[in-house]
């Protein structure tokens, strides 16, 4: 019960974040077109782009789930290793000692989870429109390949 809670306390922020990615990724689509995004779009075509771009491509799916499940055993060494030196280092020498809760070290390490993964689609997103932009730019035939 106690997670489900938690899922619902982050669905608004997701929904939220979903917003900003539709509309930075259309922004930046259609700004060297000259269309204004917030004009001809509603929100449900702008939540649904970067889930849609996302899905376009299998390479994509793949690098999403590979960052997710590296983060995954990134985090398990880390809870595993606690007391080891390296991990210290990682962790912080101030903020945890040996004895440290394994829940603990999980809710320190979380967010970080979340804002690499924010910033990786963002970044994504972002390039991949950035080279539209210069195949645009430079009258390339393949306009739209991704």
């Amino acid at each position: 019960m106690k997670y489900l809670e938690k899922i619902q306390g982050l669905l608004p922020v997701g929904y939220l974040y979903l917003i900003l990615l539709g509309l930075l990724k259309e922004g930046v689509m259609y700004y060297q077109l000259g269309l204004n995004v917030l004009k001809y779009s509603s929100l449900t075509d702008i939540l649904i782009s970067p889930i849609s771009d996302l899905s376009s491509s299998p390479a994509l799916i793949i690098l999403v789930i590979s960052v997710c499940v590296l983060f995954f055993i990134f985090q398990t060494l880390l809870v595993k290793n606690s007391h080891k030196n390296w991990a210290q280092k990682i962790l912080g020498k101030d903020r945890f000692n040996p004895n440290t809760d394994k829940k603990e070290i999980k809710s320190f390490i979380f967010p970080f989870f979340a804002l690499l993964l924010a910033f990786e689609l963002l970044s994504i997103f972002v390039g991949r429109h950035r080279r539209r932009q210069y195949r645009i730019t430079k009258n390339h035939q393949k306009q739209f390949c991704v």
